[in-house]
């Protein structure tokens, strides 16, 4: 597998704040998980994906290039909305494209603002769940640069305290692309779907890449 290491010292140090003790008005954010019956078209979705490039008994990448079918199947909203944003703050997406940011400013009043839809930000959001915000070896990530929105999942942990990085396969993505986790808000959903949570957190500094097979 090509390795890229997503430094994200920055983005993970402003995590861990969100990891304080709940507070009265608090957003609670956990792990995504959705249906069997979801997971299984999305499957589907992707070895056919796979299946169209490349032929039986041959290495491919594993990345998931999702499509608008595939983001409503995770109860995210249209590629469109997605790519025209980015998610410096945990960010609720709605299906039919709200934008709601999660984190106080001026005075925790505010929020996203997307397809005439505004919301007020809680004063703290806490993860339930291992690691920061989610953050760990298996979590899933959304790779959401460019014209693409690409789907993986993160492997090794390295470095020290002050100083970690995170391992994806090196075909999530290129040097500069900025990796972004996906969680859920707790207890809430629409048309019977988790609303997912985004948060970018760190970019992509170094990838080997020998071809299929080593990288």
């Amino acid at each position: 597998m090509r390795r890229g290491r997503l430094i994200g010292v920055g983005a993970i140090a402003a995590a861990a704040g969100l990891l304080a003790a709940p507070a009265a008005g608090a957003v609670s954010v956990g792990e995504l998980r959705l249906p069997a019956a979801n997971m299984a078209k999305l499957q589907r979705d992707w070895v056919d994906q796979l299946m169209a490039r490349y032929p039986m008994h041959s290495w491919a990448p594993m990345r998931f290039n999702l499509r608008n079918r595939d983001l409503r199947l995770m109860g995210l909203p249209p590629k469109r909305v997605l790519l025209a944003h980015r998610y410096r703050v945990p960010t609720a997406v709605y299906p039919d494209g709200r934008i709601v940011r999660l984190t106080a400013k001026n005075g925790g009043k505010g929020g996203g603002k997307s397809g005439g839809g505004a919301a007020s930000s809680p004063g703290l959001v806490t993860y339930a769940g291992a690691g920061f915000f989610g953050i760990r070896p298996g979590a899933w990530l959304l790779l959401i640069n460019g014209n693409s929105i690409g789907w993986c999942s993160m492997a090794h942990v390295y470095g020290a305290p002050g100083s970690y990085e995170i391992s994806t396969a090196g075909h999530c993505g290129k040097p500069g692309d900025i990796g972004t986790v996906i969680g859920a808000l707790s207890n809430k959903t629409v048309n019977g779907l988790p609303v997912p949570v985004l948060i970018d957190f760190g970019s992509f500094q170094t990838v080997h890449d020998a071809g299929l097979g080593n990288d």
